[in-house]
């Protein structure tokens, strides 16, 4: 059966890749709380992406109502639009959020 989801939101997790020392990453997972496109939206999104990093933080801005598991040097962080700015301005953040919705919306399985 196919139940038609009237939810304006939904929840999916979020795997962050930084640079390390020595070669390595450090590999960070957090919940986003995207919001929910209509497929004409999410095509004309794709259309705009990744012409430069500038695109990935606008499409970011615009697909993040909210998180968990997020923490700064005081403990967790709580999602407002000046913690999102921040987080988005980490280089491979806002790249890791649009690659985590588009995985959403295709359905493409998630690697563990």
């Amino acid at each position: 059966m196919f139940k038609i989801v009237k939810t304006e939101t939904y929840k999916w997790p979020v795997t962050v890749r930084l640079p390390a020392d020595g070669g390595k990453f450090d590999v960070s997972t957090f919940d986003v709380v995207f919001k929910r496109l209509s497929a004409p939206e999410v095509a004309e999104l794709r259309v705009g992406l990744f012409r430069d990093d500038a695109d990935a933080v606008a499409a970011a801005r615009g697909l993040v109502v909210g998180w968990s598991g997020v923490e700064d040097n005081d403990g967790e962080l709580p999602f407002s639009g000046s913690a999102l700015d921040g987080i988005l301005h980490i280089s491979g953040v806002a790249p890791a959020i649009v690659a985590a919705f588009f995985e959403s919306v295709i359905g493409a399985p998630r690697k563990n």
